[in-house]
């Protein structure tokens, strides 16, 4: 009895070594019908809404494409077009990845270009501190447009090209012209950073309403490179969804599809000349979104350190802005200070007026003291909420045959104009068009040419003025040419703040009380 019972007990161990044997051989092989298949992800190809093919691929996989676009065995082709490449979106804005790993059912665009010679020119226009953008002037320099600014077109290609030295903080687009038509700007970039991440552009808004295609391109590697603008321009389009768009202007709202621009860092900028920047308050009411670079709309002071007192109405919706000055010349600068710079405190006297520009918003009228952080790059701000005392206007200059005479009568001791006393007389006073407007005017005055002109202002109704330093300066407030509201390639400067006539005329002046500027016009 006991020998059957092993034998039994060895033949039952043999089997279940046997079926164990015959289990494991069958899961490795890969017709099991017990294994499920691979899952497969399906990539459809298009032409616009046309679809070219159909691809299977494996969960997880990559896509191979070749040099010529080929994906899978497949080639695109288009009788009379070039193929550009592959997209991930119908509008081509944005290249296909090839890098990631195929996960769920895709689509892929393909782009066509019809090939037609670009016969338009491109210049390089923006502003900052090296020597080519303080020419440009964001195209309002009178070399901005020269041969240093133009891209070269290579032969029987639409390519354009560019060497440039470029200084941290310097902005930029390329354009067809002065009017800033067919702007090619940061969203055609390839790439923004060097291989090892470094970056080296980054997109920055203008004023206005942009897309990323029209932002500028900010420098945040100095450096000389080499650019190169390729353009298709058949397959050109026009946001027409901008808020200024219109027929007329239309250019200026002309993007490219495919059109790209590459770079290369060659090496350092060798040489950048010493500069100063300065900031400068501009609104809608205080300086009616024109550049005013007076001293009463300056952020003055040193050592990093600017600040400024200034009325604003309730409602002025207002900015800084900066300048460049190199060689006794200004150019604008690529700071703006607005509403974002403000520090925690100062949020609560502003309303943020939104969109890209993201202005500032007085909340109520009164006298502002700004404080500007250059380093930190933040604003302060603190209000008395009063009005400023009222002042009565005058013109003064050469063309009343000697600084002061007629305005303010003979009475003067001797030692000049600082050490005397003026009785007023309403010669050439400016009157006030409507009570409580701030709107003054006179009308009529004729000027010769090489005449000066500035606006003097004192106290309402006072008889004396009492209100001169040692140095012969008004301390109330003196505006010249830097006042000027419009047209100053109208008239010369003159130690660089008395308006200068250059030729014969007669004018109206009107004077904005408040924001503290100048119109000259040619009288009727």
């Amino acid at each position: 009895m006991k020998k059957r019972k092993i034998i039994t007990t060895v033949l039952a161990l043999a089997l279940s070594l046997a079926l164990t044997a015959c289990a494991s051989t069958e899961e490795t092989e890969t017709d099991s019908p017990f294994q499920e298949p691979s899952s497969l992800i399906k990539v459809t190809l298009y032409d616009d809404e046309t679809v070219l093919t159909e691809l299977e691929v494996k969960d997880g996989s990559l896509l191979n494409a070749s040099s010529d676009g080929t994906i899978e065995g497949f080639t695109p082709a288009k009788a009379g077009f070039e193929f550009i490449g592959w997209f991930s979106t119908p509008s081509k804005s944005r290249a296909f990845d090839f890098t990631a790993s195929i996960n769920e059912d895709v689509a892929i665009y393909a782009g066509f270009a019809e090939h037609i010679d670009d016969e338009r020119e491109y210049f390089i226009v923006g502003a900052g501190t090296s020597n080519i953008m303080l020419a440009s002037n964001w195209g309002g320099g009178p070399e901005a447009f020269s041969d240093a600014h133009k891209l070269a077109k290579a032969d029987g290609k639409n390519q354009y090209t560019i060497t440039v030295d470029l200084v941290e903080g310097d902005e930029f687009q390329f354009v067809i012209n002065s009017s800033w038509q067919n702007q090619r700007g940061f969203g055609y970039l390839t790439e923004t950073a060097l291989a090892d991440g470094t970056a080296a552009f980054a997109g920055a808004g203008g004023l206005g309403d942009v897309s990323p295609k029209t932002m500028n391109t900010r420098v945040e590697l100095g450096g000389n490179y080499t650019f190169t603008l390729t353009t298709y321009p058949a397959e050109d389009y026009y946001d027409t969804e901008n808020s200024e768009y219109n027929e007329e202007n239309k250019e200026s709202f002309n993007m490219g599809t495919y059109d790209r621009i590459e770079w290369v860092l060659n090496g350092d900028v060798e040489d950048v000349a010493a500069s100063e920047t300065n900031y400068f308050i501009k609104g809608a009411g205080i300086t009616h979104w024109e550049n005013v670079y007076a001293g009463s709309h300056k952020l003055s002071g040193a050592n990093g350190v600017y600040e400024m007192e200034i009325f604003l109405q309730e409602g002025e919706e207002f900015l800084f802005v900066s300048t460049v000055t190199q060689a006794e010349v200004t150019t604008e600068g690529t700071v703006f200070i607005r509403f974002d710079n403000l520090d925690g405190e100062s949020e609560d006297l502003f309303d943020a007026a939104g969109g890209m520009g993201n202005n500032m918003i007085a909340k109520a009228s009164g006298i502002y003291t700004f404080t500007y952080h250059e380093a930190s790059n933040v604003l302060s701000a603190v209000v008395a909420l009063e009005a400023p005392a009222l002042r009565d206007y005058y013109l003064d200059g050469t063309f009343l045959g000697e600084w002061g005479d007629p305005m303010y009568g003979s009475e003067r001791t001797e030692g000049g104009q600082g050490s005397g006393s003026f009785v007023f007389i309403n010669t050439h006073k400016l009157a006030e068009t409507e009570a409580g407007s701030g709107i003054f005017k006179i009308l009529g005055i004729e000027f010769g040419a090489g005449d000066e002109l500035v606006v003097q202002t004192y106290k309402r109704g006072a008889t004396e003025n009492g209100l001169w330093d040692t140095d012969g300066n008004n301390l109330l407030g003196t505006y010249g040419y830097h006042s000027l509201l419009k047209g100053k390639a109208d008239f010369d400067s003159e130690w660089d703040f008395n308006i200068k006539f250059n030729k014969d005329g007669v004018y109206d002046v009107t004077f904005d009380s408040y924001s503290m500027t100048i119109l000259l016009e040619a009288a009727n």
